[in-house]
């Protein structure tokens, strides 16, 4: 018997052969990619997103070997495919919001801009990431306020996270009167955050002039905490800087107003005091 033998109506052997290649083929490989995408998102997705995820994938392949053994049969699909892309038409205007939500949540699990736990701005919206689903990401508020967000509009947004990176800086501007000395000061202030579980010792702190106001010269400090550390560390390390400022004497000047009498016999308040000009000599 030749391969060219009709077994079945017009189907030869040749035929039969591709069909149940083609299905065997197609059921390897659905079930090869099921495995992988198990694999890649085991732990980023819920068990019944993930469930979903690999339950379409697993029947869009079994779809395409269906097509391709129709075709070996030659079976005409013109009037199912009108059927079909009518239909389509119909389904997708009705639910493009969520196969804009669906294919934007996938990209966020394949891209990893953001995790559960981390610290995030989504467009206007801060907080921390609760959950990453199929179709939205739950946030929680600083606040406290839990707000779902579509994955499409995640996916479309700004997306600030401020965890990514293991580190992070913290900046403070200080006054300090013009009495004071600058290099007394700035090693009360680096025996601060050498002391301090939040300073990181690499990269560097660094405390500097950063201008000199008219009542008072500005010191600027840098110091970088653990990234999850910077709600808890930026006011511990301030308390800390100020607590041994003013035990070591360092005066730090309140804003200084100057009150003239207008004509009406009011006081009027004029902003801050600009020192006297000063003489020749």
């Amino acid at each position: 018997m030749s391969l060219a033998t009709r077994v079945i109506g017009t189907l030869t052997l040749w035929d039969l052969i591709v069909i149940a290649g083609t299905i065997i083929v197609a059921l390897v490989i659905a079930q090869l990619v099921s495995l992988n995408l198990k694999k890649a998102f085991l732990g980023r997705v819920h068990g019944r997103d993930l469930d979903l995820i690999i339950k379409i994938v697993y029947w869009a392949v079994v779809v395409a070997a269906v097509f391709i053994i129709f075709s070996q049969l030659r079976i005409d699909l013109s009037g199912l495919l009108i059927a079909g892309g009518f239909a389509s038409i119909v389904i997708g205007i009705a639910s493009q919001s969520v196969v804009g939500n669906l294919i934007s949540g996938i990209f966020l699990l394949v891209e990893r801009p953001i995790s559960i736990g981390d610290e995030v701005l989504i467009g206007n919206l801060g907080g921390y990431v609760e959950d990453i689903r199929v179709l939205s990401t739950l946030v929680r508020t600083h606040e406290g306020v839990y707000t779902r967000v579509p994955n499409q509009e995640v996916f479309t947004s700004n997306i600030t996270n401020y965890v990514a990176h293991p580190a992070r800086r913290v900046e403070y501007s200080i006054g300090l009167s013009y009495g004071e000395d600058p290099a007394r000061v700035r090693g009360i202030i680096m025996a601060v955050l050498q002391a301090s579980p939040y300073a990181l010792v690499r990269p560097e702190p660094e405390v500097s002039i950063s201008a000199i106001a008219d009542d008072r010269v500005i010191l600027t400090v840098y110091f970088w905490t653990p990234s999850r550390c910077y709600t808890a560390a930026r006011p511990a390390v301030l308390e800390a800087i100020q607590r041994d400022l003013v035990g070591s004497g360092i005066e730090i000047p309140a804003p200084r107003h100057h009150v003239s009498l207008a004509a009406t016999g009011g006081a009027r308040d004029t902003g801050p005091e600009s020192p006297p000009p000063r003489g020749p000599g």
